[in-house]
């Protein structure tokens, strides 16, 4: 018996279970790109991680319903002492231990496996087609996080400057409050413009910190807070919008979650047939080899079968699985057909706001050369000292220097967005062209 248990049992190799250390994590760029940025927030974040996690389990269930289709070996070990009513028998009680080997293998199922196999694979697709909507997510999310800080140091800018500006009149009139040239209320005035401007710089310095903050969470690096940002060069932001039609036909045919939903579709589909065939019959083939501990005249020690299995009567089980693959199947044709509108329509809102931007960018880009020149005029009248608006007009330059960054920022954003929503945002990896 032992010697049967021992050669039919396979192998088990030990295998030392390692875990691979993580590699320490380089110091941050300074200055930091856009481009590094990008490449920094694609390793170990958990939004990819969670996405490579469904993908796993979907693999999983396709290796599983792939192995249905397989070998399968058993082993059943039977120890157990009867008491014969054979007289032959000297003893009144007779070992009748056993060992059966069978090897057995699916032939025919009139396509209840096959089609649960095209399910997983369907699966499987959309899962891919997630996967890929998550990283053009990442590299979006990044993207605004990088213009956020851009934005937050030239907005800090602005207020600095504009609290130094009010704090040098301030300064002039306590002195000269002083000198019993300006009263208590007047230089209370100029006190409070002053306060209320160093508050605004205060909490522009705190929105950099929260900035840089958000975006190093972006990056999966939450401890390091970057310094200095190069500002990214934003070339054609200014080109034609495509026709509306043209966007939507592609969008429609190339948006990830597009095509996942319908993969999700087509695996729904594949289920409902097969649980319409769950009540056919099974063909499998079987061997079986078998040891005894008693000994008998006649035995069967091996044995090569067909087996034909009809299921007669399954409770009602059949109904509710038509029924309930059936209910995923129209819950994932309205799923598809509620976000094909919507993606309809966020289309058509994105290329709009893009041409808003555009027009916005036009006039940002004219008010910084009005503030350019009125800087120049100003300087020049400043050394004649003609007028004393010099740090005005500075002022003017920077803020308008915020706002046209700031429209840039969001038309370069909405320019992305409209290319992840045709799938063109990020490149796809070799292992999602060629799976």
């Amino acid at each position: 018996m032992a010697s049967l248990i021992a050669a039919a049992l396979p192998a088990q190799p030990v295998v030392a279970e390692t875990v691979t250390p993580r590699p320490a994590e380089t110091p941050l760029p300074n200055p930091l790109s856009l481009k590094q940025a990008i490449e920094l927030s694609g390793t170990d974040h958990p939004d990819l991680e969670l996405a490579k996690s469904h993908l796993q389990k979907t693999k999983a269930r396709l290796k599983k319903r792939q192995s249905e289709r397989g070998f399968e070996l058993d082993l059943s070990v039977i120890g157990q002492v009867v008491d014969p009513v054979d007289p032959s028998f000297s003893s009144s009680t007779v070992d009748d231990s056993m060992a059966v080997l069978v090897l057995s293998k699916p032939i025919y199922d009139f396509g209840k496996t096959g089609n649960r196999i095209a399910s997983a694979k369907a699966s499987l697709e959309g899962e891919w087609a997630r996967y890929f909507d998550v990283r053009q997510k990442r590299q979006l999310e990044i993207m605004a996080l990088f213009y956020d800080v851009l934005l937050a140091d030239l907005r800090y800018r602005v207020d600095d400057e504009t609290m130094a500006r009010i704090y040098v009149t301030y300064d002039k009139v306590r002195q000269r409050h002083q000198l019993g040239q300006y009263s208590d209320v007047e230089l209370l005035d100029h006190e409070s413009r002053y306060r209320e401007a160093l508050s605004k710089r205060v909490k522009s310095q705190s929105r950099r910190r929260a900035a840089r903050a958000r975006l190093a969470v972006g990056m999966n690096r939450p401890d390091d807070l970057a310094d200095d940002l190069t500002p990214p060069i934003l070339d054609d932001l200014d080109h034609a919008l495509p026709e509306y039609d043209d966007v939507v036909k592609n969008v429609l045919e190339t948006n990830p979650i597009v095509l996942a939903l319908r993969h999700d579709v087509v695996s729904s589909e594949k289920n409902l047939v097969a649980a319409k065939a769950y009540q056919r019959p099974e063909l499998k083939a079987e061997l079986e080899a078998s040891q005894f501990q008693r000994r008998m005249g006649m035995r069967n020690d091996s044995r090569a079968s067909l087996v034909m299995k009809w299921p007669i009567f399954r409770g009602g089980e059949k109904g509710a699985r038509m029924i309930e693959a059936d209910a995923e199947l129209r819950g994932q044709r309205a799923q598809l057909r509620r976000f094909e509108n919507n993606l309809r329509q966020q289309t058509l809102e994105l290329l709009q706001r893009i041409e808003v931007l555009q027009y916005q960018r036009k006039a940002a880009r004219t008010l910084v050369d009005f503030r350019d020149l009125e800087l120049d005029q100003s300087r020049a009248l400043y050394e004649m000292e003609a007028r004393a608006t010099l740090g005005d007009a500075m002022i003017g330059v920077t803020e308008a220097q915020w706002k046209a960054a700031k429209v840039d920022y969001e038309l370069a954003l909405a320019w992305a967005e409209l290319k992840a929503l045709g799938g063109e945002l990020v490149e796809k990896t070799a292992e999602e062209k060629y799976r």
